[in-house]
């Protein structure tokens, strides 16, 4: 069973409608992995049902509201619309990050996502593993937990960063969640936690129904160059 994760649907979505910040996105992610696992492994007994304190579903102005009441908080107004808001000056579980993501499918939210900057590269691995284990603390321990590289470089040759930003090296952790409208196991929610090529830890929570929706629409209007 190939398995096209949570960053593949990001991947797809965000090179529509991003182009100010789907260089720095998770994928954004980069690269997609096919990965041959069943996810059913993986899916956790609790729910996922938003981010940051948002229901997977809520509307634009509903997520404005919210985020704009947090101290600091301030909207990205060059970067955000109908499909994405952009917020800066925000800390997340206890973190300085860059910025933190909502996407959008007709003004419902579908995905959140946070980056984090580690101040020097070579902590960027150790900040991430940190978060990781965080996760791993609070929802389970995830066996979806990837070290990827291709040559020339490989695991311990001292060139991890240069790989990373390379497209080369792949860290990446994932846990999924049942979504009560989901159809099929490709629509699980899920939480992603990668290094991006700019060693940007990015951090995702999707609802699997939504994105699944605003892929579908993406590729209709996609098709209609045909």
């Amino acid at each position: 069973m190939v398995v096209n994760l949570h960053r593949q649907k990001v991947v797809n979505l965000n090179q529509q409608h991003m182009v100010n910040l789907n260089r720095q996105k998770v994928v954004r992610l980069t690269e997609v992995c096919n990965i041959l696992l069943f996810v059913s492994l993986n899916v956790s007994s609790q729910s996922l049902d938003g981010f940051f304190g948002m229901r997977f579903g809520c509307s634009l102005d509903s997520v404005k509201k919210v985020m704009l009441a947090k101290p600091e908080c301030k909207i990205d107004q060059k970067n955000s619309n109908e499909a994405l808001l952009v917020f800066t000056g925000i800390s997340f579980a206890g973190r300085n990050t860059l910025f933190i993501s909502f996407d959008f499918i007709n003004r419902k939210f579908h995905t959140g996502s946070v980056y984090f900057d580690a101040g020097l590269e070579s902590k960027v691995i150790d900040y991430y593993t940190e978060i990781k284990n965080e996760l791993n603390e609070k929802y389970y321990k995830s066996i979806l937990d990837f070290e990827l590289y291709k040559e020339p470089y490989k695991k311990g040759d001292g060139y991890t960063e240069s790989a990373i930003k390379l497209g080369k090296a792949t860290f990446s952790t994932y846990w999924t969640f049942k979504n009560a409208k989901q159809k099929s196991d490709e629509e699980n929610n899920s939480i992603a936690l990668v290094i991006n090529e700019r060693l940007r830890v990015v951090l995702s929570y999707q609802d699997g129904v939504l994105i699944t929706e605003a892929i579908e629409k993406v590729k209709s209007k996609n098709l209609k160059d045909y």
